[in-house]
């Protein structure tokens, strides 16, 4: 029998309801995209999918000269809004997504707010953030539902899921992945645990929505594969799709046809390089883009970069390359680069707006 990880909760969280399937469409049914994801105790992704790096590669990776290290030594400080809280509340319109930094994002649909990884300090404890966040929990507009994409350190901050939960009691949900409910600390009092394409309404005609995504789980020495990963879909009205990390894969297309409509897809620009080591786990520009155009949404907002350093490549290396791949394209509009604490907003008619982009800091001359 495994041993019990140290941060695994010795009070568990109480789980407090049962998420049901989603409509499958008929042309989807038996597709790899709604096969089964656990092998015996472990989760895996169940098609055609490579390998994640092991520890050889990481020695690798590590090990390697850095192509990026002279430009990330004249890495400038990346911007943060001020009044990041109320830019987001005094925004209009039916979806709402204020952007913390890393993954850390706030939506709001129909007046329902949903809290996705929320990280504000140093990543797993060390790891420090390269671009301060807008505000720390104290600051944080009202959440009702907080969603985890998978248990790395860097998304699931057990630090910030109790100070949320303290700040916001039993009046805050908490919705994480298979296994992860392990993991949650004991402040966390209400939760739910959800496989892939599983939905839990959360009130006003708002649901959320568990989806696929290639990557993997590991906190610990002992704990590889134990919980699921994945990325989650808000719907109402209007609807919005948070890919968590992932690296490219052919169910963004079956994500899109199976949810509906989508009018923002939050996708990663960072932690991609170099991408022998990285692509199976985590996309960059170039895939994110294919992601876009598969999942078939109307607005692309990016996001996991110019936070953390976690990779080969400049923090802000990202958004460059998305503004080279996209400068003939005619859909230009409908591509979002926020700056930190900034909001982006979705009208009646579904077009979009962002109180504050990004706009790229000046390098000096090698």
């Amino acid at each position: 029998m495994m041993q019990q990880s140290r941060e695994e909760s010795t009070l568990s969280p109480r789980l407090v309801d049962v998420p049901g399937p989603i409509a499958v469409p008929p042309t989807l049914v038996g597709s790899p995209w709604f096969a089964p994801n656990a092998h015996g105790p472990l989760f895996r992704n169940p098609w055609n999918s490579p390998p994640i790096p092991g520890p050889r590669e990481l020695i690798r990776w590590r090990t390697a000269r850095n192509p990026f290290r002279q430009v990330k030594r004249q890495q400038a400080p990346l911007p943060v809004v001020e009044d990041a809280a109320a830019h987001f509340e005094a925004a209009r319109g039916a979806l709402k997504a204020l952007w913390v930094g890393h993954a850390t994002l706030l939506f709001e649909i129909d007046g329902r707010r949903v809290l996705v990884d929320p990280i504000f300090g140093r990543a797993g404890g060390v790891v420090p953030r390269s671009t301060a966040a807008p505000f720390d929990v104290s600051g944080l507009p009202r959440v009702d539902v907080v969603c985890i994409t998978h248990g790395h350190h860097d998304h699931l901050d057990r630090r910030a899921l109790r100070a949320v939960a303290e700040r916001f009691g039993d009046d805050v949900l908490f919705a994480v992945p298979l296994g992860l409910e392990r993991v949650l600390p004991s402040a966390c009092r209400r939760a739910v645990r959800f496989d892939w394409w599983q939905a839990l309404p959360i009130g006003d005609g708002v649901e959320i929505v568990f989806v696929p995504a290639q990557h993997w789980h590991r906190r610990g020495l002992l704990d590889q594969n134990r919980a699921l990963w994945g990325g989650w879909v808000v719907r109402g009205t209007r609807a919005a799709y948070h890919s968590g990390d992932t690296g490219y894969f052919d169910g963004f297309g079956a994500i899109g046809a199976a949810v509906g409509a989508l009018d923002v897809a939050v996708l990663p620009l960072g932690a991609y390089e170099p991408s022998w080591f990285m692509s199976s786990q985590h996309m960059g520009p170039e895939y994110s883009v294919r992601a876009f155009d598969a999942l078939g949404a109307r607005h692309f907002l990016g996001m996991h970069w110019g936070t953390y350093d976690l990779s080969d490549e400049p923090i802000d290396e990202g958004p460059r390359r998305l503004d080279a791949l996209i400068a003939d394209r005619p859909d230009v509009d409908r591509f979002w680069v926020a700056r930190h604490g900034a909001t982006f907003s979705v009208d009646a008619a579904g077009q979009g707006a962002l109180s504050h982009r990004h706009d790229h800091p000046p390098r000096a001359a090698s």
